[in-house]
């Protein structure tokens, strides 16, 4: 019987040695690695995020456990389009992956340019002038680096609901990213604490591998199905 299988499908080539998701502005790494469920984030950003959500969230440290050298290995596999089963790593593993994808990006995933503003605002007293500014802000990020900002804000948002087990508060999880993120532990806190109100429409979705064909062609008769 020929049947169809959800599979991650990669394709060695010398081109893909050549067009590395790390290190590349954030619209490239989607080119190269995207998700094809309509999530504009990179594929591997997503499957960190999915494997942590699944099995980390009440790991004690976590986000502060060094797991870089079997990482800088997961770094080379993507970047070669390697097929990568992070359930087959500890979970370090995949927290310093994510962390080092996020710091190889050639600019903040708050921009450059909105970067300094975004610091500012963060430091506004008036709560209300805060999340409005910070809000009309958001707006302004380019599509992805917006949807990427939500989804590592909302998975933040996680990992503190979880801080009885796993250790991690909010001011501990923005002291580890700031300088991931290039971003102040002020500026980190206030996503977090304004994340409803910045990112009302975001919400973690795990990652479905699209349908492949498990063989090279389909049946043509009734009889071929059975």
């Amino acid at each position: 019987m020929r049947y169809f299988q959800r599979t991650r499908s990669f394709r060695k080539t010398t081109k893909s040695k050549e067009q590395p998701i790390f290190g590349v502005p954030l619209s490239v790494a989607i080119e190269r690695n995207k998700c094809h469920d309509g999530v504009d984030i990179p594929l591997i950003v997503r499957e960190c995020i999915d494997h942590i959500q699944e099995f980390g969230l009440n790991t004690e440290g976590l986000y502060k456990v060094s797991g870089k050298s079997k990482a800088q290995t997961l770094r080379r596999l993507y970047n070669q389009r390697e097929p990568v089963n992070l359930a087959e790593y500890d979970l370090p593993v995949a927290t310093s992956l994510l962390k080092t994808f996020l710091r190889e990006l050639p600019e903040p995933v708050m921009t450059t340019e909105l970067l300094p503003r975004f610091e500012e605002v963060a430091a506004v007293k008036d709560v209300s002038v805060r999340v409005l500014e910070l809000r009309a802000l958001v707006e302004r990020l380019p599509q992805c680096n917006c949807q990427l900002l939500a989804w590592l804000v909302r998975h933040f948002e996680a990992v503190v609901a979880h801080e009885k087990t796993n250790k991690m508060n909010a001011q501990t999880l923005a002291t580890t990213m700031s300088s991931v993120l290039q971003a102040s532990q002020k500026l980190i806190s206030a996503l977090l604490v304004h994340c409803d109100a910045l990112f009302p429409n975001c919400k973690l979705t795990k990652y479905i591998p699209p349908l492949s064909c498990g063989s090279p062609s389909l049946p043509e008769t009734k009889e071929g199905i059975t």
